[in-house]
């Protein structure tokens, strides 16, 4: 079966670009001989990033037609290139200083062995990939159900409980300022839990806050793509493609505390669109507009506003799980007692309600890793997760199931055509949120998603589609699949 993306030498330029840029990370850190010494094998970062590429080079063909390999692959070489760079340039400012001439070597090296456990995962998929479409694969199609309006339906019940849930305690909006308001004094917003904190006076309203902050995650991201992809099916071509991209910036006035959230929206609203359109090439032109016009405007920015390097380099390592952050690990005490309690703090801290309704008392290993490190607010690297619960040999255990999760989700949506918004945004955003759940996030932030974001995605898909199974080019109602073959 044929991807419906060409390729062509994209892969290729995408290559030789990581490897060039590698090879000259590589030279700069090794001929670097006033860097502390506690980063003289950093090196290897970049070093390890063109031995997996070379020794898993197929996967770069991937690109892009699997989403999920195509962002973990670029977070990857953004951890393993990029952040080194950025703490040379910046002058290896970091976080975390406690133990650093101890602890950085054994990171580079966990983070080196994460990366190997990766690709191999991905290329596992691949070779299972290969090996079924040289077989033969039926197309999997997705029509409108028969149940017509039964999606407009459930999205009516999502407004009416969000109407509902603000009449209660209109305070959960405080949460949200638009992209126009973020400036030096208002860059942060109120989190959720400062606004529960504040203003759950009673049961009633604590319930309606946490229902509406839950409710709204939901709606920001199906109600638009319910236009965005509905637009795909009328037959004047200009408009409903300009609106349709003006759609997919709609979180862009809906900003968090949690900005990422944002980017992430409006990035799946963007990627599902291109799947409704069918990647057609006056759209690809429109999104290369959109795209160019951003780069310029960051470049602009950046030139004009002069960039401080070493906070630069700090923010890279922070946010993309550099070796500084990794080696906070080792400074967490070994204790087996604590080593199971947050293991299943992980877990309890996703339970919907949990900890906001139900006040289930625990301590996140955020809060266990900051004390430790003397930090504050950084998110726990996956890697250094499985190797404080796991230990060293399984210590890649969830990267290596995220990416599993995120190629095959990728899989299905590069062979399958989509009529129904809910599952293609669901879809779109499952790979993000695995693919970042091994760079950037980790186990307790990909798992709360899972199940207050994911999961009521589904459950809502159902509702209004049903559920469909293919099996011999049949589907759920038992009618013959005419795009089956």
């Amino acid at each position: 079966m044929r991807s419906r993306y060409n390729n062509g030498l994209l892969p290729i330029i995408l290559l030789i670009g990581f490897m060039i840029t590698a090879v000259a990370a590589t030279a700069l850190l090794l001929t670097d001989f006033t860097k502390p010494s506690a980063y003289n094998l950093l090196f290897l970062l970049p070093v390890c990033f063109i031995a997996v590429s070379f020794l898993f080079w197929r996967l770069y063909f991937k690109i892009p037609s699997n989403l999920g390999i195509t962002i973990i692959l670029l977070l990857i070489f953004t951890r393993l290139v990029l952040t080194p760079l950025m703490l040379y340039l910046g002058g290896y400012k970091a976080d975390i200083m406690m133990g650093l001439d101890n602890n950085v070597t054994p990171a580079i090296l966990l983070i080196c062995y994460e990366t190997f456990v990766v690709y191999l995962a991905l290329y596992m998929e691949v070779q299972k990939e290969e090996s079924k479409d040289s077989i033969s694969v039926s197309e999997l199609v997705l029509r409108d159900p028969k149940r017509k309006y039964t999606y407009l339906f459930v999205i009516v019940v999502i407004c009416l409980m969000l109407l509902l849930c603000y009449s209660v305690a209109p305070q959960f909006m405080l949460a949200y300022r638009t992209i126009f308001q973020i400036g030096s004094e208002n860059f942060t917003a109120f989190e959720d839990s400062q606004i529960n904190d504040m203003y759950a006076t009673s049961f009633l309203i604590k319930f309606a806050l946490v229902t509406g902050q839950y409710i709204f995650r939901v709606a920001l991201l199906i109600i638009p793509g319910y236009f965005v992809i509905s637009l795909s099916k009328f037959k004047f071509k200009l408009w409903r493609k300009i609106l349709s991209l003006a759609i997919c910036f709609v979180p862009c006035l809906f900003i968090s505390g949690t900005i990422a959230r944002s980017l992430i929206y409006t990035m799946t609203l963007l990627i599902a669109r291109n799947y409704a359109f069918k990647n057609s090439q006056q759209d690809k032109w429109l999104t290369r507009i959109i795209v160019n016009g951003a780069i310029m405007i960051i470049a602009w920015w950046t030139i004009i506003g002069g960039v401080d390097y070493r906070d630069l380099g700090a923010t890279f390592n922070s946010y993309f799980s550099g070796v500084n952050i990794v080696s906070g690990v080792f400074n967490l005490p070994r204790d087996i007692s604590l080593r199971i309690r947050y293991f299943l703090n992980d877990f309890i801290g996703t339970v919907p309600y949990g900890t906001t309704i139900f006040t289930i008392n625990y301590e996140s290993i955020g809060t266990f890793f900051g004390s430790n490190n003397y930090t504050r607010g950084q998110i726990v690297p996956t890697i250094s997760m499985g190797y404080y619960i796991f230990g060293p040999f399984l210590a890649p255990v969830y990267s290596f199931i995220f990416a599993k999760v995120a190629y095959r989700i990728g899989y299905k949506l590069d062979h399958q055509h989509f009529s129904n918004p809910f599952q293609c945004t669901r879809l779109v955003l499952t790979v993000f949120y695995f693919s970042l759940g091994i760079v950037m996030y980790n186990i307790n932030i990909t798992m709360t998603n899972l199940f207050t974001l994911l999961l009521p995605m589904y459950l809502l898909e159902v509702l209004a589609y049903g559920r469909y199974r293919y099996d011999n080019g049949r589907n759920a109602l038992g009618e013959p699949d005419e795009n089956s073959f």
